[in-house]
């Protein structure tokens, strides 16, 4: 190969070599963007249009349970409501089932005993009742006091959780917005074109006798 035959070639692998550097560049200073804030397609948006185009509605959970698949403490604690949610239900349950049987008893109880005439034995028969139910409540004490305790507990948590959820998704978007913003140069663009027209549209009027 001569000399004049190599340099075009020599310079063509600089040139391409300097582009490559460029976009590497380029795709170095954009950070990777999470799923939920990646640009859908015309057609995806008009599938989901009817739905929401966030399953839940929130783009702050999308973002945080994006998160939460990549950081293992948050997954950790999500895995860990889920399983206290569920043992909760179960065991609230247990004893609903437990006392609403009781409760249905003493209510059964009450209509029946609007049906005796004979007051003295009425009144008896109710202060019986009151006793037994007295004796009831006693005995289901500390289960009322535990359930009423885990009640507050989870209120409490709820909101750490959905605080958590903010400042943990808060970060990502604005590392999105500082990363991310497109180009101003169309915007400016359409602008000037806009103010052009506008011009011209007014000298026209003008032109045609609308002073």
């Amino acid at each position: 190969m001569t000399t004049k035959t190599l340099l075009p070639v020599l310079l063509l692998c600089v040139c391409f070599l300097g582009c490559g550097r460029e976009v590497e560049k380029a795709d170095a200073g954009k950070a990777e963007v999470p799923e939920p804030l990646k640009d859908k397609s015309s057609a995806a948006l008009l599938v989901k249009s009817d739905v929401r185009r966030f399953s839940d509605g929130s783009l702050v959970d999308e973002l945080y349970n994006d998160l939460a698949e990549k950081q293992p403490e948050l997954q950790t604690l999500e895995s860990q409501l889920k399983e206290f949610y569920a043992a909760r239900t179960d065991s609230v349950e247990a004893f609903d089932n437990y006392y609403a049987k009781s409760d249905s008893y003493y209510s059964s109880a009450n209509s029946l005993l609007l049906s005796i005439k004979d007051s003295v034995l009425k009144q008896r028969l109710g202060l019986l009742l009151e006793a037994s139910k007295n004796k009831l409540q006693k005995k289901t004490s500390r289960f009322s006091m535990l359930i009423a305790n885990a009640d507050k507990e989870s209120r409490i948590m709820e909101d750490y959780h959905q605080a958590l959820k903010l400042v943990a998704t808060l970060p990502v978007i604005e590392t999105y917005q500082d990363k991310n913003m497109p180009g101003i140069k169309p915007v400016q663009k359409l602008s000037d074109e806009a103010k052009r027209l506008n011009n011209k549209t007014q000298a026209l009027v003008k032109k045609y006798g609308g002073n």
